[in-house]
């Protein structure tokens, strides 16, 4: 085998470890880690009150719970389903918490990331 394809072999094995291991550490965090880790983006991207940061907190967690028991008892709806009635609650009540300036900010944020996929 040649030495670039050693190389390529080498930094693909790489590249894989180190995506498997951020999805092992996520599916391993806590539901409040999940919390604080979104709600810590949200507050610096958004720029947030310490009111706001723990409205936002207390609604991420709760979040983070229903999708703990819907994928416990998944059965009567689709995932796709409850992803997106989960996450249209989420919003609903995120907006609630924000000012029009950081509403803005989060919906052109979530338009560009629903755009790339």
């Amino acid at each position: 085998m040649s030495k670039k394809k050693k190389i390529i072999i080498i930094a693909l094995a790489v590249v894989f470890t180190l995506i498997g291991g951020k999805f092992i550490y996520h599916a391993t965090m806590s539901i409040e880690k999940k919390a604080e880790k979104i709600t810590a983006k949200f507050e610096k991207k958004l720029k947030l009150s310490e009111e706001q940061t723990a409205k936002v907190y207390e609604i991420n967690l709760q979040m983070f719970k229903k999708i703990e028991t819907a994928k416990k008892d998944e059965q009567n709806k689709s995932h796709k389903e409850i992803k997106d009635t989960m996450q249209k609650e989420w919003f609903t009540q995120i907006k609630e918490v924000l000012n029009a300036e950081q509403v803005k900010i989060l919906e052109d944020k979530f338009n560009k990331k629903c755009n790339k996929s």
